[in-house]
């Protein structure tokens, strides 16, 4: 099983990590990370993956409780990989911004422009 593991920046102060497994041409395992990066350090925004052995989705703005997405795991995550990575895609700067909102004061207040 080979990891690949990518990571974009679509604004200052804000990452996206993308980390797969591929086997057989399918990503059997997959993490979507969503983080702002602030005073040195990355908060979790929000994260979708297979830990656990079973899709979830954390919404750190929220609670930061994992929301079940499905009863049992799978094989092949590959079409949940990249629905997730569009979803990510038009989602992070809101998702962002709710963060910064409802985070504590050393977030900062800076608005974010992709």
């Amino acid at each position: 099983m080979g990891w690949k593991h990518i990571t974009e920046f679509p604004a200052e102060g804000v990452r996206i990590d993308y980390l797969f497994a591929v086997e057989g041409g399918k990503i059997t395992k997959f993490s979507i990370n969503l983080s702002v990066l602030a005073g040195g350090e990355a908060r979790d925004v929000y994260r979708v993956d297979t830990a656990h052995g079973r899709l979830h989705e954390q919404r750190f703005w929220r609670t930061g409780e994992p929301l079940w997405l499905e009863e049992t795991g799978k094989t092949d995550y590959t079409a949940a990989f990249l629905s997730f990575k569009k979803h990510v895609g038009k989602n992070w700067l809101q998702w962002t911004e709710l963060s910064r909102i409802t985070g504590d004061e050393s977030w900062g207040k800076k608005a974010l422009t992709p």
